[in-house]
């Protein structure tokens, strides 16, 4: 099942910074947002059209045990379902067609010259010849870590943006002609990608708290609230499946067959988004794992080693990483409701993040559905294998 989600208001997805009074007065949101968000927000909609008393539900109450087993115990982390995404996407059109976005790969870069406005795109790619060991043993590094490298003398800035569903076609397949593309653009000064603020717009609001009793503001509690506006047909993909067998009958129930529509409550505040079930086929084209290949990340990934782990375990086979261009990580955190308390905060690697492998043997990998060590069954570590060409 597969729901396109818009907004009907402003939306409000908070990092994972701190934000507590007196300490500090600015929220930031990212966005998309974490698949923990949507998890939440998607149990939520499917609970309340139940009927289930969230009484009876948060405390476990025999009562509750049929929407349960459906989409889990408050506090439970493994559920009786599984999602991909959230994933950014748009209609070029209001009633269209949906198109998946994705976030610009982290060995994708831009030329920048000091002199000249020329600028063009090429791929960074594991240098042959230059290689780093390290003596640090406590980093526990692979031997033979590459650098990440590009021919030429001009300095170069990362790319941001997004590609279309085509173009990240070209970028997994042939990327060389994903280049020329975004080259040619370039060339008649246009944007090579498709910028962020042609999809959404960060807006910043101004506020004041006020006293728990009174309603009255507190002196020097002045604080600042950054919104997510999407721009009309932008939204959000999500997929719910189930973890074995049929999809729960409450979730079914919640959101009906392709074609139906409702709303819901998303994010912080509440914020009211509607969501529609959509038939179009969001995933990427599989290929065929060649000698050396690529991850590329569709959703954060949460590692046991920061932004590394075991991968012969991961890949249930023989595999050697041999660079890596990971973005800064992104912290998640948010409100445990069974608990009435923080969730611990727990830093992931970005989406657009790329993993450059080199297969070992002749034996076939036993790829996972996710590239990430936990919570795979709420959307974290989705990801893409291109062609990296040696």
């Amino acid at each position: 099942m597969r729901l396109f989600i818009e907004p009907s208001d402003v939306w409000l997805f908070r990092d994972g910074k701190p934000f507590t009074a007196g300490s500090d007065h600015r929220a930031g949101s990212r966005f998309p947002p974490s698949p923990t968000t949507i998890q939440g927000a998607l149990r939520s909609k499917v609970l309340l059209e139940s009927g289930v008393s969230l009484v009876a539900f948060a405390n476990r109450e025999a009562a509750a045990q049929t929407i349960a087993d459906d989409i889990g115990w408050p506090g439970e982390q493994k559920l009786p379902f599984r999602l991909q995404g959230p994933f950014l996407a748009r209609r070029l059109f209001p009633g269209g067609p949906v198109e998946r976005l994705y976030s610009a790969p982290a060995d994708l870069a831009l030329t920048k010259h000091e002199l000249r406005k020329e600028q063009r795109f090429l791929y960074l790619t594991p240098a042959p010849a230059l290689s780093i060991r390290s003596d640090l043993e406590a980093l526990k590094l692979e031997d033979e870590l590459r650098l990440l490298w590009a021919e030429g003398e001009e300095r170069l800035t990362m790319v941001e943006g997004w590609l279309t569903q085509k173009e990240f076609g070209w970028y997994l397949t042939d990327p060389e002609r994903l280049r020329a593309r975004l080259n040619r653009r370039q060339s008649k000064r246009c944007r090579g990608l498709i910028s962020e603020k042609s999809l959404f717009v960060r807006e910043s609001r101004v506020g004041i708290a006020l006293q728990e009793q009174a309603r009255r503001p507190t002196e020097g509690m002045l604080f600042e609230v950054e919104y997510i506006r999407p721009r009309q047909c932008v939204g959000l993909l999500v997929e719910i499946g189930p973890a074995e067998g049929d999809i729960a009958p409450a979730i079914a129930a919640a959101f009906g067959q392709v074609g139906s529509h409702g709303t819901m409550s998303l994010g912080g505040e509440g914020r009211l988004a509607r969501w529609e079930v959509i038939s179009e086929d969001i995933t990427p084209a599989p290929l065929i794992v060649e000698r050396y290949f690529k991850v590329v990340l569709l959703t954060p990934a949460l590692f046991k080693q920061g932004w590394r782990t075991d991968w012969n375990k991961l890949f249930g086979g023989s595999v050697r990483l041999h660079a890596a261009a990971v973005g800064a990580p992104e912290t998640i955190s948010g409100w445990d409701v069974a608990r009435n308390r923080e969730k611990a905060a727990r830093p992931t690697v970005p989406a657009g993040s790329v993993y450059f492998f080199e297969k070992l043997d002749a034996s076939p990998l036993q790829l996972r559905e996710a590239f990430t060590n936990d919570d795979a069954h709420l959307g974290f570590g989705q990801f893409a294998i291109g062609a990296w060409h040696v």
